[in-house]
């Protein structure tokens, strides 16, 4: 051990070995950390701007975390809005067709039933955008939308005296004129003004309500009674101008009940709303954007209007008084001398009891019924309004319109039957001929038809089914929706200008031609039929007899039936069966399967009876087929045996279930058929409309080349890929890949599993 003493000289030998000591150990702290400063005694002031930089890499390192959390939210809210913007872009394809004026009141029916989807299809987005579990579109959070929380961050602060460093605060919240007028975007609208600056004659505020929650919320010293109809918490907000009274709330899915006592001047911006007036004279204003809304008018002299009610059902009921009603697609005026301004196409609009004046000004149909008193009817435009007065002296004013039809009016030329509910079965006496007529509708109902210079008679009112006398030859006109018809057993003359409609000749040789229409079914019966087919998905039967047949609709099946006929084919994707008999075919289409024309035959025939299956065996696999409807249908198939596809098609309720332990290259063609695939990896290609397609287990391969139509891709890692619009898809189970080619108007649902999209 070496040991020192006390000496000068041991005592400078100690300190000099102290101090090379400690800068060995300083140099090896160093080496190892690799920076020259690790304490604040290394450099104090360098330590001091080291922990200052480290705070604000620290800090800045947060605020990019912060900005990738905004962007992965903006960008969340920016793919909802482009899916929303695909929707609106379809919703205006189908405003811009359906204002061409060829289409008849059924067509645009379905146009405005697709209508209707997108704009529920929007909604759902809107409802289910989520980041973090908080809504981004309209959803208060801490009592602020998602407008106010993203403007917090462009609250602007101004010194108004910087010797005195006041400072006045404001926050703005940026809206846009149309968010102003949508409810759905703007549940709350929040502003906080603290200056002086803002119209002294104005009331503003929010409110905020939790499910189900009602509450009496009192405006300027009046009582509202509001309540929230929807299972979730949202806002209702308003404003009103003290100067006119005029009060405005912007609300959706809102319940709104004004004071009685006092008169009231309200709109309502929004949607899916219920509106009481009260029970002096009122002037109400909805805008209502989309889905179903009500209005009340209540006693009172009330002034009722309604405005932007695309892809929407309002129902307006003026109450007592004497009423001044514009807009809505069900409109009633009850007790009153009302006036009723229809400008709504295929709006129903119903006096009641007084003395009304109902002015129509549209383009398309309308019906308008005026019920008790002396009415009157003013007719601007529009194509095939039914007027029909009820009782009393009743007078049409002008008629400006085209293929009006006018029943208890000066100069009538149509007739009304009235049918108090479902099942009630009348005889109706038309041109010396009975028609035993049944009303089809779940409640009353009126059957109207007119007499037309030429003696046919013209049904014009849809859910009945009338059947003529079986003795009589019938030369009938068939122009709404819902009407099954049948003839007798002698040549009759039927015109169908309506879907969803049934047409049966019955005996003789009849002539049946329809001019449009969807979902029909036309059957010749005996005799030697012509019939003529137009239209789409149309079930044609011949019959017996020598029937000549020429059809023009699409995805439709044709049984000739019994006899020699002769088919002549103008469309495609149809199946021709020629049933017995020495018959003939001229195919103008294509993807026709035929069947029963000798050597034009190009597929096999499957017959099945009403609610029947059978199972067939093609190229070594078992196919069960069963039919599902009360009627005889016929399923057509053909085998590619290059490539082993089977093809089927068939028309309507027509099931086929494919072996489950056999892998499937099938192809379906035709309307409304479901086809279920096995457990292997099928090959499933949709070449039709309406078609179900189930690929169940294994790595399937499913196309739709089809519109309308279903494909579920099951278990397994399927391959999923869209060629045309207006379809579904469903990935299910497995990690699956799903190409749209042809992105409008879809429904996807990848399911489970790490789905890939390719749009």
């Amino acid at each position: 051990m070496i040991t020192f003493g006390s000496d000068v000289a041991d005592l400078i030998l100690q300190r000099t070995l102290g101090e090379n000591t400690l800068g060995l150990n300083n140099s090896i702290n160093r080496m190892t950390t690799g920076y020259k400063v690790n304490q604040a005694k290394d450099n104090a002031a360098g330590y001091s701007i080291i922990t200052d930089l480290s705070t604000q890499i620290s800090s800045m390192l947060q605020v990019q975390q912060n900005t990738d959390d905004g962007i992965a939210l903006l960008q969340t809210a920016e793919g909802g809005l482009e899916e929303v913007q695909k929707l609106l872009e379809r919703l205006r394809d189908l405003a811009t067709q359906a204002s061409n004026g060829t289409y008849d009141a059924e067509t645009r029916e379905a146009m405005q039933a697709e209508a209707d989807q997108i704009l529920e299809q929007i909604a759902q987005i809107r409802e289910s955008i989520r980041y973090d579990n908080q809504n981004l579109y309209y959803k208060e959070n801490n009592g602020k939308s998602l407008t106010t929380r993203l403007a917090e961050a462009a609250r602007v602060e101004v010194l108004a005296d910087t010797h005195h460093n006041d400072t006045i605060s404001e926050t703005y919240t940026p809206v846009s004129a149309s968010t102003a007028e949508r409810a759905d975007a703007l549940s709350a609208a929040s502003f906080s003004v603290s200056n002086s600056t803002r119209a002294s004659s104005t009331i503003e505020g929010a409110i905020d309500f939790n499910k189900n929650e009602s509450k009496t919320v009192t405006i300027d010293g009046v009582d509202y009674v509001l309540r929230n109809k929807l299972t979730t918490a949202q806002s209702i907000s308003y404003i009103k101008d003290t100067a006119t009274g005029e009060l405005t709330f912007l609300a959706s899915d809102f319940y709104i009940k004004a004071q009685d006592g006092v008169s009231h001047n309200l709109i309502v911006n929004g949607s899916r709303n219920e509106v009481h007036g009260g029970n002096l004279s009122d002037k109400i204003v909805i805008n209502n954007n989309a889905g179903s809304a009500s209005v009340y008018g209540e006693a009172g002299d009330d002034e009722i209007i309604v405005t932007n009610i695309s892809g929407s059902s309002v129902n307006v009921n003026g109450g007592d008084g004497n009423d001044i009603i514009t807009g809505g697609t069900y409109v009633y005026g009850n007790a009153g001398d009302d006036i009723l301004n229809v400008t709504v196409n295929g709006a129903q609009a119903y006096g009641g009891e007084g003395n009304d004046t109902l002015n129509v000004n549209i383009s398309s149909a309308a019906y308008l019924y005026g019920d008790g008193g002396d009415d009157n009817f003013n007719i601007i435009s529009g194509n095939k309004i039914v007027v029909n007065g009820g009782d009393g002296i009743n007078t049409i004013l002008q008629d400006k319109g085209t293929n009006t039809v006018k029943i208890n009016v000066d100069g009538a030329n149509a007739y009304s039957v009235e049918f108090t509910k479902k099942d009630e079965t009348k005889t109706v006496t038309i041109n010396g001929i009975d028609y035993e007529v049944t009303n089809d509708k779940n409640s009353a109902n009126t059957l109207i038809y007119t007499i037309e210079p030429s003696g046919t008679i013209n049904f014009q009112s849809r859910f009945f089914t009338i059947k003529g006398d079986l003795n009589k030859a019938h030369n009938v006109k068939i122009s709404s929706s819902n009407v099954n018809f049948y003839g007798g057993n002698k040549a009759d003359t039927i015109v169908l200008e309506a879907s969803l409609c049934k047409v049966y000749g019955l005996g003789g040789d009849d002539n049946i031609t329809t001019t449009s229409g969807g979902a029909i079914t036309v059957d010749g019966g005996d005799g030697n039929d012509t019939l003529v087919v137009k239209g789409d998905r149309a079930l044609v039967y011949g019959g017996n007899g020598n029937d000549n047949i020429t059809i023009y609709a699409g995805y439709s099946s044709v049984n000739a039936g019994d006899g020699d006929d002769f088919v002549d084919v103008r469309n495609n994707n149809l199946l021709i069966y020629g049933g017995t008999g020495n018959n003939t075919i001229s195919d103008n289409g294509q993807n026709t399967f035929i069947n029963g024309f000798g050597d034009k035959d190009n597929a096999e025939a499957v017959i099945l009876s009403a609610n029947s299956s059978k199972d067939i065996v093609i190229n070594g696999i078992n196919y069960n087929i069963q039919n599902t409807a009360d009627d005889k249908r016929v399923v057509l198939y053909k085998q590619n045996h290059v490539t082993d596809e089977i093809s089927f098609c068939a028309v309507g309720t027509t099931t086929i279930t494919g072996q489950k332990d056999a892998a499937h290259n099938v192809s379906l063609y035709g309307y409304g058929m479901i086809f279920y695939g096995g457990n292997l990896a099928d090959n499933i290609t949709v070449n039709g409309h309406g078609i179900v397609a189930y690929g169940l287990g294994g790595d399937d391969i499913m196309t739709t080349n089809g519109y309308n139509t279903e494909m579920r891709g099951g278990d397994g890692n399927d391959t999923l890929t869209m060629n045309t619009n207006t379809n579904r898809i469903y990935g299910d189970d497995g990690d699956d890949t799903i190409n749209l080619n042809e992105a409008n108007n879809h429904i996807i649902n990848g399911g489970n599993g790490n789905d890939t999209y390719n749009i």
